[in-house]
């Protein structure tokens, strides 16, 4: 859920706005809204969901291969599609979001990401960081954390993507330290939570909103992002508790990276499309005002069924390497860390 709301996040952010911005002023603020609000849920617990599945890899620590493998294959991955993306951008014109526009800005960008692939090279260097601070007490970890967060968060200080990625480590590293409590929690939620925690966030935001102290702002941005999570957490735990929806998160979470590398580039074929061939598209969708409503929705669904699709053809087509780490990289990865090596 958290990829597909990523998905619909850059579809908006990218597409819907500025095109509705003018000619469908409610459906412009409506849209905004909820973007502002999954930007302050979306990537936090994704994060938070990653470190509890990495959680075992870090305390085995380095004399067990596992988390250096995790960090292997997923710069692996980074740096694939990175090469993927940096292609398509030599074969294409026009202003695309993040444009990868000369081979200098390719070679920096495999240390310092400026592309939605940010968070799959975050994910290679958060495993490292945490397996590497695993014996340092937790509060401090977290301490140092959160100032980090707050000094790359919403502040405005530094611009590009790279700034994502000590500002949201945080959310990695509580994942991995209450792993244990969080994978309890879907038990334990009850239907009463959605209460305090709708309230939370509504009191930090209007005290941020009225508290015009820079630091404490950037606190608070933080706590809103911390209870945002939080809200959202237990609103997925109790919606999947409905068999077809926990089905549907199944098969879609178990091919969560497809749907994460292939989404940017078909909107960005989109973004073309309509600039070109099918330019006038979004005159004849802004003019129906159900049509202009559900856009941004169907354009979601259909992006992730593409991706889902793509994946499935590369690997009946022998191109599974796209997704599935080789073993020979799995191999090399495991043998590079053995004990005594």
């Amino acid at each position: 859920m958290s990829v597909i709301a990523i998905v619909l996040f850059h579809v908006v952010l990218w597409h819907y706005l500025p095109e509705a911005s003018n000619s469908r002023p409610f459906l412009y603020g409506m849209w905004k809204f909820q973007n502002d609000l999954l930007g302050s849920v979306r990537i936090p617990l994704l994060l938070t969901l990653s470190g509890v599945l990495a959680a075992n890899k870090i305390a085995r620590g380095f004399r067990n291969p596992g988390a250096t493998t995790s960090a292997i294959v997923n710069y692996y991955f980074y740096v694939l599609w990175l090469s993927i993306y940096a292609l398509f951008f030599l074969f294409t014109s026009g202003p695309l979001p993040h444009r990868i526009g000369s081979f200098p800005i390719f070679l920096r960008e495999l240390l310092v990401p400026d592309t939605t692939l940010w968070y799959v090279l975050a994910l290679a260097v958060y495993v490292l960081l945490m397996t590497v601070v695993r014996r340092v007490p937790w509060w401090t970890v977290v301490l140092v954390l959160a100032i980090l967060a707050i000094t790359f968060g919403e502040s405005g200080r530094f611009s590009g993507m790279w700034s994502k990625l000590p500002g949201n480590a945080l959310f990695f590293a509580i994942g991995v330290y209450a792993s244990p409590w969080l994978k309890e929690l879907a038990n334990r939620v009850r239907l009463w939570f959605l209460g305090p925690l709708i309230l939370l966030p509504m009191v930090l935001l209007f005290a941020d909103g009225r508290l015009k102290i820079p630091v404490l702002g950037d606190v608070l941005g933080l706590l809103v992002k911390l209870a945002f999570a939080a809200l959202f957490l237990v609103a997925v735990i109790l919606v999947c508790r409905l068999r077809p929806v926990a089905h549907a998160g199944r098969v879609v979470g178990r091919v969560t990276l497809p749907i994460y590398v292939l989404h940017a580039l078909l909107i960005y074929v989109w973004l073309l499309l309509i600039a070109g061939p099918l330019q006038g598209t979004m005159t004849t969708v802004l003019g129906n005002p159900l049509l202009a409503a559900l856009y941004p929705a169907a354009l979601t669904a259909a992006v992730v069924a593409i991706a889902l699709a793509i994946h499935r053809v590369a690997r009946s087509c022998g191109l599974g390497f796209l997704f599935v780490a080789p073993p020979q990289i799995r191999g090399w990865a495991a043998n590079a860390y053995e004990p005594g090596k």
